[in-house]
């Protein structure tokens, strides 16, 4: 299906905004593993889950509509969905602050790379996307939060992200 340059910027424009919201780490989460587990996450920590969970939702919604798109449409769509999260970044996290460009900058390197090498550990491992991202949410934070809650967390995001249903927002176009 090929859809226009200004629909497609548009449900990219649209679904990123969503997307940097969605991707949040909740406060009460963090609260509950301080409370019922002893474990205190960092700023950095959660920008961490934040940053990969952004990334997650950027190749579950590319893999959700890449039947429907074509497979020039489909990267179009990454990038636009990165730009588009780089920008609410810039004016929310960054605005004010000096060196804006090189953090913003960071931000899209840091997303551009956990993207590269989730696709390249499933092209190795043959894993899927939820798999890809649980595993590296273990390694990451694995020795200090148990491997069950790591996957509830990821379950619970996927099924926020689902609740959104892109594919029939993207079929709707026409």
């Amino acid at each position: 299906m090929k859809k226009t340059t200004k629909r497609l910027d548009n449900f990219a424009e649209e679904s990123g905004t969503l997307i940097y919201g969605l991707a949040t780490v909740p406060d009460n989460w963090i609260s509950q593993l301080k409370t019922y587990y002893k474990i205190e996450l960092e700023d950095s920590d959660t920008s961490i889950m934040w940053l990969t969970t952004i990334a997650l939702y950027i190749e579950l919604l590319v893999a959700r509509v890449d039947d429907i798109l074509t497979p020039e449409e489909g990267q179009v769509l990454e990038r636009k969905l990165i730009e588009r999260i780089l920008h609410y970044t810039e004016l929310i996290n960054f605005h004010g602050q000096k060196e804006v460009g090189d953090r913003v900058k960071a931000v899209s390197n840091i997303l551009n790379e956990i993207i590269t090498i989730s696709k390249g550990k499933r092209v190795e491992h043959g894993d899927t996307i939820p798999q890809t991202y649980v595993y590296s949410f273990i390694k990451s934070f694995g020795d200090r939060i148990p491997e069950e809650i790591i996957t509830d967390y990821l379950k619970s995001k996927i099924e926020l992200f689902e609740e959104q249903n892109f594919r029939s927002k993207l079929e709707n176009l026409d």
